[in-house]
């Protein structure tokens, strides 16, 4: 199922700039990302200054600590 899902969201999601992904775990956990950078399937890490995510749950906010690391593609 969650390849199911992940290839999903590559269909509609790649190639695409200005990716905002907004996450609820079936415990309700809310999360999510940002980034500037197309999202594609290849498996790299790409390089993204403004790349940040977030927990909605307590509103807490961290910018990537890696910049260089801050967005990873695994293709399935």
């Amino acid at each position: 199922m969650i390849f199911d899902l992940v290839k999903i969201f590559h269909d509609r999601c790649d190639y695409i700039k200005k990716i905002l992904v907004l996450i609820k775990t079936i415990k309700s956990k809310k999360f999510g990302g940002f980034t500037e950078e197309c999202i594609d399937s290849s498996t790299t890490y790409k390089t993204h200054d403004n790349a940040f995510i977030f927990q909605l749950d307590n509103f807490k906010n961290d910018n990537i600590k890696k910049e260089k690391n801050a967005i990873y593609y695994e293709k399935k």
